[in-house]
């Protein structure tokens, strides 16, 4: 291929995707503002308080969880990009923040979890998994008084000074009301502290600006593993990472090839199989 059908080409593909980083505070904030939202051919949220408390603990451990997909439609009236792949993810994530999605009021299939009992907590005193526990229609059992909200926790932004002394000012109560009793005051601290990190991971979004029809067959091939698209994202990627590289820029930032090939699946799967 020359030089300018190369360029031609780059160019091309540039127009139909693009990749931006988010961190999983502003994931749901897009959410919650409106700024993302759920068309009608995606289905409703199925995910087990298994897989919820799975998503929890790939966060918490810094794991890749898989891109989110983002069309960039105009059929939108409000203007709002659709989530076309990322669905289950961006739902749990929500509501690990405590959030219910906007869509839940708006769409008959997801009306139903509007009346359950969503609840993520933290085991602030595990020395080994499960340190998430999560439960839809009941209550977690918590003899010790180790489970924490998860969205307490997560209320607290720790890149601000305030919330790093709401965090402190928890670990110090869970002090004196005798829990944790084989941690120090800064340990329980640390852990928390870490979940709230959650806010500021980096999340990748594919955003993509084809028509609906390609924006079908696109999702039908990634919930299928479909090995073309993703060599296509992948060698955009790479060509992206070269140019980038080339210029000495840093702003672009382009997703691990793993997480290119960690695109989600029928939605059956367990988390062991990737399924996000």
């Amino acid at each position: 291929m020359s030089p300018s059908k190369a360029g031609d080409y780059n160019r091309s593909i540039a127009h139909c995707y693009r990749y931006l980083p988010v961190t999983g505070g502003e994931a749901v904030e897009m959410v919650i503002e409106g700024r993302w939202d759920m068309p009608d051919f995606q289905r409703a949220f199925v995910w087990r308080p298994s897989q919820v408390s799975d998503l929890a603990d790939s966060l918490w451990r810094g794991y890749p969880i898989g891109n989110l997909l983002i069309w960039e439609s105009t059929a939108s009236a409000h203007g709002a990009a659709w989530i076309a792949d990322g669905q289950q993810r961006l739902t749990s994530l929500c509501l690990l923040f405590g959030v219910q999605p906007p869509w839940w009021r708006r769409r008959e299939m997801d009306r139903r979890n509007l009346i359950r009992h969503f609840d993520v907590r933290l085991d602030i005193g595990a020395a080994t998994p499960p340190v998430f526990q999560c439960s839809f229609d009941g209550e977690i059992e918590d003899p010790t008084g180790r489970l924490i909200s998860v969205a307490e926790i997560l209320a607290h932004d720790p890149a601000r000074e305030e919330g790093r002394a709401a965090l402190r000012e928890m670990a110090l109560q869970l002090k004196r009301r005798g829990l944790c009793r084989s941690q120090t005051e800064d340990q329980v601290y640390e852990v928390m502290h870490r979940l709230c990190m959650v806010r500021h991971l980096p999340l990748c979004t594919t955003h993509v600006g084809s028509n609906l029809q390609d924006l079908l067959e696109i999702f039908s091939r990634l919930n299928s593993r479909g090995t073309r698209f993703r060599r296509l994202l992948l060698n955009f990627a790479m060509r992206s990472l070269v140019s980038v590289s080339r210029a000495g820029a840093s702003t672009l930032r382009v997703p691990h090839a793993r997480r290119l090939d960690q695109a989600s699946g029928n939605g059956s799967s367990s988390h062991r199989n990737s399924m996000y």
